[in-house]
């Protein structure tokens, strides 16, 4: 378990948990959240699993927290598992993946906002602000994409058909492009290797591809994964 208790929580201020399996990540954001007078650092987590366990806990009363969408036991369940836990709990997605394909996937599935790594630090605190208050947050940039697609309609389908994927699918479709096994991936979603090869049948059909090679050409091209 790597969860590492922080400093005690200031008054008055949001009670965030920073998941993330790197640690200058995790450092780094402690620095921004605690100069941000918005919210102050309770704990800090390097899995999905350590992460639940810090919101379930009742000494940290976490009503905040950033995650990494690709560390181990993250993804989208992550997110629905934690809104199903904590109806309440303030979810800012914190990601190298591609705010077009995953932003959107990330709010349907509970989150309040989402801000890719790449964005400027002032992205991160007007993230933080929007939350703080509320509301959630997506980047001007998605905004604009997705007032393009209510006006492409089904373009967006034809040109990215990864975006008629379900989250379950776009998340076993994302592993296999990293390189991840069919039982690893199933151990790490709590699913059968079996159900697994299923889903894998399922996007490769769906992209109109045949190998795991494909899946990750598929993936470098479209920004979906790190080359």
């Amino acid at each position: 378990m790597t969860t590492e208790r922080q400093t005690p929580a200031s008054p008055g201020l949001l009670r965030a948990v920073i998941a993330d399996d790197h640690v200058v990540v995790r450092t780094g954001l402690t620095r921004v959240l605690e100069s941000s007078r918005v919210a102050t650092v309770v704990a800090t987590a390097g899995s999905g699993d350590d992460l639940v366990q810090s919101v379930l806990d009742p000494d940290l009363r976490a009503d905040f927290v950033i995650m990494d969408l690709g560390m181990p036991g993250g993804g989208i369940p992550l997110i629905e598992s934690l809104r199903a836990l904590r109806p309440t709990l303030r979810i800012l997605v914190y990601s190298m993946n591609d705010e077009h394909d995953w932003a959107v996937r990330c709010m349907s599935a509970g989150a309040n906002g989402y801000v890719s790594k790449s964005a400027d630090v002032a992205d991160l605190m007007s993230a933080l602000t929007q939350l703080a208050s509320g509301r959630r947050y997506v980047s001007q940039h998605v905004s604009e994409q997705l007032l393009d697609l209510m006006i492409s309609g089904g373009q967006e389908a034809i040109e990215r058909p990864h975006v008629l994927l379900s989250n379950r699918e776009m998340d076993v479709f994302t592993r296999l492009a990293r390189g991840e096994s069919t039982g690893a991936i199933a151990e790490d979603l709590g699913l059968s290797p079996k159900t697994v090869s299923t889903y894998r049948g399922r996007v490769l059909e769906k992209l109109g591809l045949e190998t795991n090679a494909d899946l990750t050409l598929y993936a470098i091209r479209r920004g979906l994964i790190a080359s």
